[in-house]
């Protein structure tokens, strides 16, 4: 074999083990030489959807739809191959949403692999899907959201090309309002500034009203404090004067009782000393009358003018003798 042909050899085989390189990167990349599952879902259009779409799992790229299939009913059925380690990360609730960034770059399906504590089952692997919003939806939102900012625009834009009810208008009535608006500014500062003289005078004022309370105050204090010494002192004395008071009554109590007493034993001597006058106050009658019926006594002692009539606890009448008797 000739040198040319060696060569040749060796450029035939280096291509075929670079061509074989590629194909195992191009096999690895895709999952050929990895375990992989399948999951589906079920849509009512294949629109945005075709063989080889590429299935991100957190923004990263995990799989690819591996077919599309039209069902009896109309639907679409589509299936997903992803790696089993990214399979077994789904959980019940898992769903799929299809996502088109902008006009230029294809649409993808994110995979979100939900909440739910029971994992995908790997009998019947259907997972929701939600279509998410097109770009003509989105547009249609954002003419519905610019149409009545553009309406306002519009009659903004009328408003102020007005000549009669215009901005020219607007600005002289605005003009005239800050002029008014002044002179307003100027008089309330006139007024502040006489308020705050007045509120000067009354200060003033209220302080020497506050000095002559301060100075009645303390002449009121010293009269408490007089008032209170008094009190003192009256507190003192009344202990004293109360029990001379109480001495006093205890004596005159003891007064009223021996008056009492004495009540009581003359309440019992004195009639018995009445009863033993009357006998003697006869005797004595008796001894007048035979005095004055002697002759020496009769004859010196004129008879008195009428005879006055004595009484005798006896119920008995003595009458004086005449003196021709």
């Amino acid at each position: 074999m000739t040198a040319i042909g060696r060569r040749a050899l060796v450029a035939v085989s280096v291509a075929l083990a670079l061509a074989a390189a590629l194909l195992a990167a191009i096999f690895s990349g895709h999952g050929a030489f990895s375990r992989s599952a399948t999951l589906h879902f079920v849509t009512d259009s294949a629109n945005g959807l075709t063989p080889g779409t590429a299935v991100k799992l957190s923004g990263f790229r995990i799989g690819a739809v591996s077919d599309l299939h039209l069902e009896p009913d109309l639907s679409v059925l589509v299936t997903l191959k992803i790696p089993l380690d990214d399979f077994q990360r789904l959980r019940a609730d898992a769903r799929a949403e299809l996502r088109k960034e902008d006009v230029v770059q294809t649409a993808t399906l994110e995979i979100h692999p939900g909440r739910s504590p029971e994992p995908l089952p790997a009998d019947n692997p259907r997972i929701a899907f939600d279509r998410g919003r097109s770009i003509s939806q989105t547009a249609q939102d954002l003419i519905d959201r610019l149409t009545p900012i553009l309406e306002d625009v519009k009659a903004l834009t009328g408003m102020l090309s007005d000549r009669e009810h215009g901005l020219g208008p607007m600005l002289q009535e605005s003009r005239s309002a800050s002029r008014d608006l002044a002179a307003t500014a100027a008089e309330i500062r006139a007024l502040a500034s006489e308020t705050r003289t007045r509120l000067a005078k009354v200060g003033v004022q209220a302080q020497g009203t506050l000095g002559e309370a301060t100075a009645a105050f303390s002449r009121l204090d010293q009269m408490a404090g007089k008032a209170e010494q008094s009190l003192v002192k009256l507190d003192q004395a009344l202990p004293g004067l109360l029990l001379k008071i109480s001495g006093t009554l205890d004596g005159v109590q003891e007064v009223v009782k021996d008056a009492r007493t004495v009540s009581a034993a003359a309440s019992e001597s004195v009639p018995q000393a009445l009863r033993d006058i009357q006998p003697a106050a006869k005797d004595a009658r008796e001894i007048i009358r035979g005095v004055k019926q002697s002759w020496p006594i009769r004859n010196l002692v004129s008879a008195p003018a009428s005879a006055a009539p004595s009484v005798d606890n006896d119920n008995t009448t003595v009458s004086h003798d005449s003196p021709g008797r």
